[in-house]
């Protein structure tokens, strides 16, 4: 009687969540989670990002579903996975300087090669910040490689080569 009552009352409850967020992870030109541009750029990175390299990008906004569709690597796998320690000035900031001396030896230690930028569009409408990202690339310490609408694959150029 009580399985009866938990399965009778929950079933609506389960299936509204279902629909309500199915939204955010159906996959089209517009989707919250990654885009069909997001997902064409992905597609194409095992050939063009060595299987041993490392990218930087924002867990937030699908950037690193990498992993999942294309076995490439980000620094950060999922939004919960710590940072390692010292690539937090590559995605908060502050913008560090070609060959910086307090940066480089961790770009090169994990072999950080690249920017995986999906922007600041984000499954949860917010924006979480990765704007250190945006100052590599400003800062011209990074080289557009490849891109499909906005998505943008960069190489990172701030420290000698890895």
């Amino acid at each position: 009687m009580v399985f009866a009552l938990i399965v009778g009352t929950q079933r609506g409850n389960v299936g509204q969540a279902e629909a309500s967020m199915a939204g955010s992870y159906r996959l089209s030109e517009n989707s919250p989670l990654i885009s069909s541009d997001e997902m064409a750029l992905i597609k194409r990175l095992p050939g063009e990002v060595p299987k041993n390299a490392l990218m930087v990008g924002n867990p937030w906004n699908g950037s690193s579903l990498a992993y999942a569709f294309a076995d490439r690597k980000l620094v950060q796998l999922h939004i919960l996975s710590a940072v390692p320690q010292g690539a937090a000035p590559l995605l908060n900031g502050p913008t560090p300087a070609k060959g910086d001396p307090a940066v480089c030896p961790t770009v090169e230690r994990l072999k950080i090669e690249y920017i995986l930028d999906f922007g600041h569009r984000e499954v949860h409408g917010r924006d979480s910040g990765y704007k250190g990202l945006d100052a590599l690339i400003g800062a011209g310490l990074a080289t557009l490689e490849d891109s499909q609408g906005e998505a943008k694959l960069y190489k990172l150029d701030l420290c000698p080569a890895v």
